[in-house]
């Protein structure tokens, strides 16, 4: 028995529903088997067999939730391989899924909530200053904060999805060499620029003279930038930073700044 194409899309858009009946004794699981019911009941026609499957899964299982797709896409095509008969272990399924989960929630939580949200929200609250000033449509900021983070989170609940089913546990080397550890450290650095430059967007740079008021602003300003990049040399999150920044504004204006 084989899955069709309308069977992983009818799995992958019912994938993105896992957190909905989340609770503290099984997490995930129950979104999880909801995602797969449908393969299941057309990969064993047995009921018997079908129940089985369906006992498998309702397991406690937790990861990052954009990550879930992956694990789905693996653990679909190793049922698939036990419906056919070229797999008799179904232990091996419990072995994915509890091997998988921890490290891809660990890399989901590094990526997605400790740099890209941050980094996209700074950007979407710049471009909002911007229409502010220019008198445009602040809608223009929301916008594009919920288009430009989904790129990835939708790549990886689709792409992912279907590269995981079709590769199998080959899957594990591809995210591997992604380096991703290595791409959060570089979205932390970018981060920060961003964070400056919603601070210098925050105040007037058009009067620059020596002794003056708006002269030492400007210093203190671009003095917070610096320290700002300084911190994530000591592994500082972008969140972390985004709250010292909010800190910093509030103080300059209760002062007058």
């Amino acid at each position: 028995m084989k899955l069709s194409r309308f069977d992983l899309i009818v799995t992958m858009y019912r994938s993105l529903f896992v957190e909905t009946v989340w609770n503290f004794e099984r997490m995930q699981s129950v979104g999880f088997l909801y995602a797969i019911i449908p393969a299941i009941r057309k990969l064993y026609p047995n009921k018997i067999k079908r129940i089985s499957a369906l006992k498998r899964h309702l397991k406690p299982f937790s990861t990052h939730p954009y990550m879930t797709g992956i694990i789905l896409g693996v653990i679909l095509k190793k049922e698939e391989e036990i419906a056919c008969g070229t797999e008799e272990n179904t232990k091996v399924i419990d072995d994915i899924k509890s091997n998988m989960m921890g490290p891809l929630a660990a890399l989901g939580d590094s990526f997605f909530w400790s740099a890209w949200r941050p980094l996209i929200a700074l950007l979407g609250t710049t471009i909002t200053m911007l229409s502010v000033k220019n008198q445009c449509s602040i809608i223009l900021g929301p916008v594009v904060f919920l288009i430009i983070y989904n790129i990835p989170h939708f790549y990886l609940r689709c792409i992912g999805f279907i590269k995981a089913y079709n590769s199998g546990l080959g899957i594990i080397s591809t995210i591997r060499n992604l380096n991703i550890q290595k791409l959060v450290e570089r979205l932390y650095l970018i981060g920060a620029i961003m964070a400056g430059c919603v601070i210098a967007l925050l105040f007037s740079w058009d009067k620059f003279k020596l002794l003056d008021i708006e002269f030492i602003r400007n210093i203190f300003f671009f003095s917070v930038i610096l320290l700002l990049t300084v911190a994530l040399k000591f592994q500082i999150t972008a969140t972390k930073l985004l709250y010292i920044i909010i800190i910093i504004c509030t103080i300059s204006v209760y002062f007058g700044f």
